[in-house]
């Protein structure tokens, strides 16, 4: 027993185990295969890696072989042999890896969203077992696919295990790989002569592996050329003509849904036979390439070869200049358009850069693609659970609303911005308004349907949640920005429904709120707290400014407090009615590679949608409303300034630190009612006068000197020098991240004038 290595004639025997007739794994490999062995690695008596560079492949091979206990073994035993074969992979496997043996377990029927590890065709399609579940789960935690399923054979060459009565029969004996299109096939080995309960089972590897294919497009994950949106339109047109006669009489959902599917069809129809031509590439190019061929086609030669070889060269050199030639096509083009290069790398880089690693709840980093994608739905699964019970509000029947008309679906569509990522439904904005003057009819009809119904498509309720990275540690889930990708014909409707309510919930901000309305700008509040300070430090003046910061202020309103301040402000029943019913069955999931388990959204506005900075707004000044704040703050040229506030982003102001103390405490215990929760490690106070200790509740909060509020250094000291230094460090910066462009000789100066004034001035004089 133990672990050994013995060499046979024809074979050589590896094997490790320390219980006499039980347990124990192990690899028999062919002599003539023993050159390209690497190593053994005996793991435990259920686990054995075994690593080889296989002839015709670049990488080595790992080949892991299990042997997982039973269904009768408890789970801790269970948990315990999966973390062991986790760690194996990430401790002693390469790149092309294969996991094979006996797992114990029945996995059933294939699951929705697991075609990337099941294939169709699983014996007998029995109920999963608990270690059916343990092993799929592993095989989509480490993107393994099981080859048993993904080869067709009949149902008497499937089953791998049989009972020792000879009555059932199970398949329970997998090979798995992340390089599935590495075999050939898989099958069951039925006369093999031996005396065992188990049928081998043989999986066939390419003796080089194929070819990478062309990328297919996706057209729900690919954007339509224009050319492709003008025909998608073309497309739409005969449908909608169908559309028109059989639309009497239908519901809400089902205009809606009959819709979607002609948009959806259309845009499938459009983008079958997308044009995969490097168009960039140019004629020359293209005819050194014809030359190559014709030569590899001919007679091969030592001449021929020394010709194809030079070719190769040109072939190289010339693709590197047409590359950069469109790079910088590109890049001018959207200086010209828009002052900026965002769009244009946008459209250069087809890459997208994934969470590598999360940390889980323990602190510990993962970086299985499952477990990441598990630690973050958990994180805002939990992050958008609301345990109160919320009381319904009285919503009285109002005088009727204006229908819907056609000038302003166009206005909503025709301000929905290009180049934007879809909602669910893979709809994009380019195509809706191509399809403008055939569309906005049947939108207006379905739009008026659901302000008279107040129904709202179930395809509205529901988002993909995609993650950006903000500062900080990028293994923390809680230092990324959730933004929801939603449907954009919501977002059409929305828009309609924000430019009815916003004069009126505009008309309710105070002079203090600068966020998200027009003819206001953060300028207007730093300039305001840099004359407070000045002014109040040359009159010899006592102030106190505290710089308040929320911890999650946008995913954490608790959403009857949105009615109730949108109602408080005056706004008609009838649209609460419908905001309430978007939110109250709103569905997200995470989105990274591939989407997470949906959960329900019970608490904050989505990131994304139009109206949820105004309805953030409203719930903020119903807050500020409740304060008996007049004998508190500073005076201002006879009129007392308590605060300002852009969004969420908000000072207090006051003349001693108790008043401040108040108004802080008070803030909090008000905020906290709605959902938000002041963060006391992140909220400053800044004062010219004695630092006497305030608190928010039983947290301290700490003095600064300086604070960067909106962008601005602010500080009771004149730094105003330190502030052009950090701006001008901040233009430099700025100026390198452009450096390609700025010093391209071939652009005209014109262009780069125009970038430097919209992308680099404005960091360096944006107050000045």
């Amino acid at each position: 027993m133990g672990e050994r290595i013995i060499s046979h004639p024809d074979f050589l025997l590896y094997h490790i185990g320390t219980t006499p007739g039980q347990y124990g794994v192990g690899f028999i490999i062919k002599k003539h295969l023993s050159n390209y062995m690497e190593s053994f690695i005996g793991v435990s008596e259920r686990i054995a890696v075994m690593n080889l560079k296989l002839p015709g492949y670049k990488d080595p091979w790992s080949i892991i072989q299990v042997y997982s206990f039973t269904e009768q073994s408890d789970v801790r035993t269970i948990e315990s042999f999966y973390q062991d074969l986790n760690k194996t992979i990430q401790d002693h496997a390469y790149k092309n890896l294969i996991v094979l043996g006996d797992f114990n377990g029945q996995i059933g029927e294939r699951q929705p969203e697991e075609d990337a590890v099941l294939g169709p065709f699983i014996y007998r399609k029995k109920t999963r077992s608990r270690n059916g579940e343990k092993l799929v789960n592993f095989a989509l935690e480490n993107s393994l696919r099981i080859l048993n399923t993904m080869f067709k054979k009949k149902e008497r060459k499937m089953w791998t295990w049989i009972s020792p009565d000879g009555t059932t029969k199970n398949e329970i004996d997998f090979i798995m790989s992340n390089k599935s299109r590495y075999f050939s096939n898989m099958k069951v080995i039925s006369n093999f002569n031996f005396n065992t309960n188990h049928r081998m089972i043989r999986a066939e590897l390419l003796t080089t592996p194929p070819k990478n294919p062309r990328p297919r497009n996706n057209m729900m994950n690919t954007k339509p050329t224009k050319y492709q949106t003008a025909q998608i339109a073309n497309f739409i047109t005969p449908k909608i003509m169908d559309y028109n006669k059989g639309s009497t009489n239908m519901q809400v959902q089902e205009k809606y849904n009959w819709l979607e599917g002609i948009i959806k069809a259309s845009i499938q129809q459009g983008t079958t036979n997308k044009d995969v031509s490097n168009k960039w590439i140019s004629a020359k190019t293209v005819n050194l390439l014809n030359q190559r061929a014709d030569l590899i086609n001919g007679k091969n030669t030592k001449d021929k070869r020394k010709q194809i070889a030079k070719l190769s060269k040109e072939i190289k050199e010339s693709i590197r200049k047409d590359r950069t030639q469109r790079r910088m096509e590109t890049i001018e083009k959207h200086i010209l358009q828009t002052g900026g290069i965002k769009k244009a790398h946008r459209e250069l880089n087809d890459r997208k850069d994934w969470i590598v690693q999360m940390k889980d709840n323990n602190g510990l980093q993962e970086s299985r693609r499952q477990r990441i994608l598990q630690i973050a739905t958990s994180y805002y699964k939990k992050l958008y659970e609301n345990t109160i019970v919320e009381k319904e509000i009285e919503m009285l029947e109002t005088s009727p609303v204006p229908s819907i008309m056609q000038e302003e679906i166009e206005f909503a569509l025709e301000t929905q911005r290009d180049d934007k990522a879809p909602g669910p439904d893979g709809i994009n904005n380019e195509v809706l308004k191509q399809a403008k003057q055939i569309i906005t009819p049947i939108l207006k009809e379905i739009f008026n349907d659901i302000i008279i119904s107040e129904t709202i498509p179930q395809q509205w309720t529901r988002s993909n949640i995609i993650l950006l990275y903000k500062k900080g540690d990028q293994y923390d889930i809680g230092n990324y920005r959730p933004i929801s990708l939603m449907s954009n014909l919501y977002k059409i409707f929305a828009k309609i429904l924000l430019k009815r309510i916003e004069k009126k919930l505009d008309e309710q901000q105070p002079i203090e709120q600068a966020g998200f309305r027009k003819d206001y700008s953060v300028l207007d509040h730093i300039h305001a707290v840099r004359q407070i300070i000045e002014k109040y430090g040359e009159y010899q003046l006592i102030y106190y400014l505290a710089f308040v910061d929320y911890s999650k202020a946008f995913d954490s309103l608790i959403h009857i407090n949105i009615w109730e301040a949108l109602r408080e402000q005056g706004i008609e029943q009838k649209y609460i009615r419908l905001i309430r019913n978007v939110y109250k069955n709103s569905t997200a999931c995470i989105q990274l590679e591939k989407k997470g388990e949906p959960f329900k959204i019970q608490k904050g506005v989505r990131q994304g949608d139009p109206l949820s900075p105004k309805l953030f707004s409203a719930v903020l000044e119903m807050i500020f409303r409740s304060f008996k704040w007049e004998n508190l703050g500073l005076n201002i040229d006879g009129r007392t300034l308590t605060h300002l506030r852009f969004a969420d982003d908000i000072v207090l102001f006051a003349k001693s630190p108790e008043d401040l103390n108040r108004m802080l405490n008070e803030l909090a215990s008000e905020s906290e009612k709605v959902g938000l929760k002041l963060n006391p490690e992140k909220t400053k106070v800044m004062t010219n006068g004695n630092k006497s200790s305030i608190k928010v509740g039983d947290s301290q909060i700490s003095y600064v000197e300086e604070y960067i509020y909106l962008g601005q250094l602010i500080s009771p000291k004149d730094n105003i020098n330190k502030e052009i230094e950090r701006r001008i460090a901040n233009s430099w910066k700025r100026y390198w991240g452009l450096k390609e462009v700025m010093k391209d000789k071939n652009l005209y100066i014109a262009t780069k004038s125009k970038l430097f004034n919209i992308c680099i001035l404005p960091i360096l004089i944006s107050i000045w």
